[in-house]
């Protein structure tokens, strides 16, 4: 995939039911800490934030036609169209739904912040890919979605997805690739 510009196959919003399996769990980042999406898109996972009391939101995105979306989000929040992965990685907090093809890259971009959430087709827990970019930062925890999201409207594909994450006060997962 082109970071310079995503062709429009490449994009897939992230339903609301999805980003509430984390942001209503015991998982959510902490809404005291400011928190970073690096592929906000339109800003579903923004506006899902801002909507639970998280004041300090952050929102990248690659694609310059999606300002005007980032822009009608409920109050004042960061927007930046650029590339995320050439700019300094999140501090405290990250919450993304990455294209698929950069989501280790991101991990990896990501790998110094406290917490971090990425939604991931769950077949990159055979990755090798995935599991070098575990090499900067484990996973410490993985919450399932119970039904397989639509991130068309038109159906869903045949991949099981979670949320795949770590917090600093949770010890890593145990498991290795072989």
């Amino acid at each position: 995939m082109d970071r310079d510009g995503a062709k429009p196959s490449d994009i897939y919003y992230t339903p609301g039911s999805a980003i509430a399996t984390l942001l209503d769990g015991d998982r959510a980042p902490p809404r005291w800490q400011p928190v970073t999406e690096p592929c906000a898109g339109r800003g579903d996972i923004v506006r899902a934030l801002q909507q639970r009391g998280h004041q300090c939101v952050c929102a990248i995105e690659i694609r310059e036609e999606e300002r005007v979306a980032l822009e009608t989000l409920l109050h004042p929040v960061s927007i930046t169209i650029g590339d995320a992965l050439s700019t300094p990685g999140p501090l405290l907090s990250v919450v993304t739904n990455p294209p698929f093809s950069l989501g280790a890259e991101f991990w990896r971009w990501s790998a110094g912040a406290r917490y971090g959430a990425f939604l991931v087709r769950l077949n990159v827990l055979g990755s090798n890919t995935w599991s070098r970019a575990w090499d900067r930062r484990r996973p410490t925890f993985l919450r399932t979605l119970k039904q397989r999201p639509s991130f068309s409207g038109r159906g869903t594909d045949a991949a099981e997805y979670g949320w795949l994450g770590w917090r600093d006060s949770d010890a890593p997962m145990d498991f290795v690739i072989v």
